[in-house]
């Protein structure tokens, strides 16, 4: 059985990108290995930490990663404890604001459409539509509008955590009914039986709420145009 570690301190500064010191930023120190303890400290003036992990039941030979994920700055780094003593454990971190949140899940959704084993039977996907386009693609083609995104605030195992929903429109347009539904019922299917690729990418628990059809006139022939809603959560610690 391993030892048990007894005081053990992790210590160290986090940075962004410009090597500047992020100030008042919580980090959650996370025992990977058992996958249930951790405790929450704050960096001070000097973006500088210190945790005791001393009353956690850590025992040697354990993996301990440090992530910073709040106030739009993720970031992290780990170390094994091999022993009793202290360690200094940097940390570089990267803004994720909305801006970024929206354009990497916007490119998560598409390339999981458009590419690899959930690629649907059309990889006309593209964010807006405009005449240009639709003379030079043709029917069918998807857009996937830039999607919008909501936070709260919650409190999960005595720590803070920030829930976002990601809400999709997804237009599906093609000159047949009947072909327009076949490729709106084959996107909510590829997004439902690759749900475990998506959350892996962050795009986690995805919610289908009721659609909608439209359709206009273009030139000689009709366009139907069908509203795939689709809204995912992603969580991460603040």
């Amino acid at each position: 059985m391993p030892t048990p570690i007894t005081p053990y301190i992790v210590n160290g500064t986090v940075l962004d990108g410009d090597s500047a010191a992020v100030t008042s930023q919580q980090l959650r120190v996370i025992n990977s290995t058992t996958g249930t303890s951790f405790i929450v400290v704050t960096t001070n003036s000097s973006g500088q930490y210190v945790a005791d992990l001393a009353n956690l039941g850590y025992s040697d030979g354990d993996t301990i990663i440090v992530r910073s994920s709040g106030g739009g700055y993720i970031g992290e780094n780990s170390f094994t404890l091999s022993g009793e003593g202290g360690t200094t454990l940097n940390i570089t971190v990267r803004f994720f604001g909305n801006a970024t949140i929206r354009h990497q899940a916007w490119l998560t959704l598409r390339n999981h459409l458009k590419t690899g084993d959930f690629a649907i039977s059309t990889s006309n996907i593209y964010s807006s539509m405009n005449d240009k386009l639709v003379k030079t693609v043709g029917y069918p083609f998807v857009i996937i509008e830039p999607p919008k995104v909501d936070n709260t605030s919650l409190t999960i195992n005595d720590g803070n955590a920030r829930i976002r929903n990601i809400s999709f429109m997804i237009r599906v347009y093609h000159t047949s009914s009947k072909e327009m539904k076949i490729l709106q019922d084959e996107i909510e299917d590829k997004i439902t039986t690759g749900d475990i690729v998506l959350t892996r990418n962050r795009l986690r628990k995805p919610v289908f709420p009721e659609g909608d059809y439209e359709f206009y006139t273009d030139g000689d022939q009709t366009v139907h145009v069908g509203l795939v809603p689709v809204i995912f959560k992603l969580i991460s610690d603040v």
